[in-house]
């Protein structure tokens, strides 16, 4: 389940349920030299935080590993799928259970056999092309 885990916040890292989180400053505040007056509207963007070098080696790979000991990415406030701080989604903890729990039955229902190489969409969302096809068939 560990490995799962992972593999679920690399999902939810390149493709986050929520696309951006806004805030109104009750005050000014100051950011890189930069002065945000009370008042004034902040956006913090999930996809591009997830693909900050910085945060994450080779952020545009699938990488679930990077989740793991020893890399440990993905700390407070660099993985924000959910959003972050006291205004982060309340389900995060339901969420992923469900999750688990459905692709645990997902996986150990069917044999799963990729038919090809994947190519993807870049824009607006970088995906997998709606023509990718994965064999289905009952264990």
């Amino acid at each position: 389940m560990v490995f799962l885990e992972a593999v679920i916040k690399e999902t939810l890292r390149i493709n986050p349920p929520s696309s951006t989180a806004s805030r109104r400053l009750t005050k000014s505040v100051v950011l890189d030299g930069v002065l945000y007056a009370k008042g004034c509207t902040i956006i913090a963007e999930p996809r591009l935080a997830h693909i900050m070098p910085e945060h994450f080696q080779h952020p545009e790979k699938f990488e679930p590993e990077r989740f793991l000991p020893p890399r440990n990415e993905g700390r407070m406030y660099e993985f924000i799928p959910f959003g972050g701080g006291v205004h982060a989604c309340l389900g995060i903890q339901m969420a992923m259970v469900i999750t688990k729990i459905f692709a645990n039955h997902a996986i150990s229902l069917f044999d799963w056999q990729l038919t090809g190489e994947a190519s993807f969409v870049q824009f607006p969302l970088k995906k997998i092309k709606n023509n990718y096809q994965i064999n289905l068939q009952p264990v």
